[in-house]
């Protein structure tokens, strides 16, 4: 686990803070309905270590992730649900009845895609502005995994064993609806080094 100060912890927190005000504005937009979004957790920890706080869900898992250029080149921003919280997102999408969903065609995927951008776009614009760091988001890819296959899909990917990730466990709200998810920027350690670099630039600032 990467160490963080308190003054590294609150810049991260307030960088989330702008994310998910962005990510629920964009989310109320695209559900039709209020939606919330609050964090329970933060921090930065090697792969393995994040991998085994997203297998809590046990079994299947979606995964939404879409590689990153720029500063963090070569680095990948994800989104991790549960099958059932999935198929719930993606009837809320296509203005289902909750539980009609049983399996992940083409059409829910595209939902959820579009779900996955407007919260990877929400955060990476977040580190860009407040940290005046160059990110550039590829398009979301989607995939079914079982939880211990989550460092095969990120190792399959960076072929490195030095990743971390900054895990970011969120709540979501939609209406009345309930989800739960994991939200992580997984990152090669001289990367999580970049992002801490550009932290400490913006708190001598102050």
């Amino acid at each position: 686990m990467v160490k963080l100060t308190n003054l590294q912890k609150d810049a991260l927190r307030e960088v989330e803070n702008i994310g998910s005000g962005n990510a629920a504005t964009a989310l109320s937009e695209m559900f039709g309905t209020e939606t919330k979004i609050s964090l329970s957790h933060l921090s930065v920890i090697h792969i393995k270590h994040a991998s085994k706080k997203i297998k809590k869900h046990k079994g299947i898992i979606v995964a939404l992730y879409a590689p990153l250029r720029g500063d963090f080149s070569g680095n990948t921003i994800s989104v991790f649900f549960s099958k059932k919280d999935a198929f719930t997102v993606a009837d809320l999408l296509l203005n289902r009845k909750i539980g009609t969903t049983r399996f992940m065609g083409m059409e829910e995927q595209r939902a959820l895609k579009k779900m996955g951008d407007a919260l990877s776009n929400a955060y990476t614009s977040s580190l860009s502005k407040f940290l005046k760091l160059k990110i550039k988001q590829l398009p979301q890819r989607i995939t079914t995994i079982f939880g211990e296959s989550i460092e095969d899909l990120v190792f399959k990917d960076f072929g490195d064993k030095k990743i971390h990730s900054l895990l970011l466990k969120t709540h979501f709200t939609i209406g009345s609806v309930n989800i739960k998810g994991e939200f992580a920027l997984i990152a090669f350690l001289k990367s999580v080094n970049v992002l801490l670099k550009a932290i400490e630039k913006k708190l001598k600032k102050k």
